[in-house]
């Protein structure tokens, strides 16, 4: 209690129950013997905001801006939200991962998750990239075509961007042509016209 009226010669002092603060109310001036306790509005803290020091008996909330991430869609840089807010945390960004060289984005990222990096497929020594590692997807391979010697034979060899070309191994006409050079893997068969004896002339040597 506080004294509202103080004794007189006449009279007997007058006593008050003290207030009581609220949930949502705070002591802002203290109690004397002579005046009552001031009890003040808690303050409220906004949807952009959170409680970064939490209300007492004697002393106000304090609210603070809730941290904003940087979200740009389809940016190669960026944030995202790994922490969501609560009523008493701020939110937590972190930057987006950047896939690195040998890396493709396999998960493409929101405002409240990761970009998910993938190390790109290798093409082995018997295959060739058949479709080119990109930003998001990977690369493809695929096998090297065999040649199949003596009916083919290499006619351009692969590289790491294309595939072996083969062509079919020429026969000489029979009675027309005749081999000067046998094919290999990697080498076509040359044909050369056999010599016709004109008039006046025998043949020596058969083709």
């Amino acid at each position: 209690q506080y004294e509202v009226t103080a004794k007189t010669a006449t009279s007997d002092r007058t006593c008050a129950a003290l207030s009581v603060c609220s949930a949502e109310e705070y002591e802002g001036v203290q109690p004397t013997l002579r005046n009552d306790r001031q009890c003040f509005p808690a303050t409220s803290c906004g949807r952009d905001q959170y409680e970064s020091q939490a209300l007492t008996a004697t002393t106000d909330r304090s609210c603070t801006f809730l941290s904003v991430c940087n979200i740009v869609a389809q940016a190669e840089s960026g944030e995202y939200e790994s922490v969501q807010p609560t009523t008493t945390s701020d939110r937590i960004c972190k930057n987006l991962t950047v896939c690195r060289v040998n890396e493709y984005e396999s998960t493409p990222p929101t405002p409240d998750s990761d970009r998910g990096c993938t190390i790109a497929t290798s093409c082995g020594p018997l295959e060739w990239e058949s479709t080119p590692l990109r930003t998001h997807s990977d690369r493809e391979c695929t096998a090297v075509t065999v040649c199949e010697f003596p009916s083919t034979y290499e006619y351009r060899a692969p590289s790491n961007t294309s595939d072996r070309v083969c062509a079919d191994v020429l026969d000489c006409k029979p009675s027309l042509e005749w081999e000067k050079v046998a094919p290999t893997r990697r080498s076509q068969r040359i044909c050369i016209a056999i010599t016709s004896c004109g008039a006046g002339t025998y043949e020596m040597v058969p083709a």
